[in-house]
């Protein structure tokens, strides 16, 4: 339990939560651009927001401590999963994000596709 535990920790959350960023800043770049905060759809900075957040709190894992017993070891690795499982989906959003908002700068409207997405 205490390798797996490890694993959950260290580095896949850190991973996801770069690539999430990465792939969200071709997104973001098109704000130097054409596109404005009033022209964003709203899906988009929703879900531009929710990746942040969720980037950012597969950081702060870091700095969590080791449980102390078995109990609380199992909490721990099932809040640690559900991130790495939030986190891997933040980086599928933030690659279709990427895409949508270059559509958004042209003045396409896919609001049914972002929602469906």
């Amino acid at each position: 339990m205490n390798d797996a535990y490890k694993k959950l920790r260290n580095p896949l959350p850190q991973i996801l939560g770069v690539f999430s960023i990465l792939f969200s800043f071709p997104g973001f770049v098109q704000y130097f651009y054409s596109l404005t905060i009033e022209s964003t759809p709203m899906y988009l900075i929703v879900s531009s927001i929710l990746i942040i957040v969720v980037s950012m709190s597969c950081f702060f894992v870091l700095f969590l401590q080791y449980p102390k017993n078995h109990e609380d070891m199992k909490k721990s690795a099932f809040k640690l999963m559900i991130l790495d499982i939030l986190a891997l989906y933040c980086v599928v959003i933030s690659l279709y994000n990427a895409y949508f908002f270059m559509v958004a700068e042209n003045g396409v409207d896919l609001t049914f596709f972002g929602v469906l997405v």
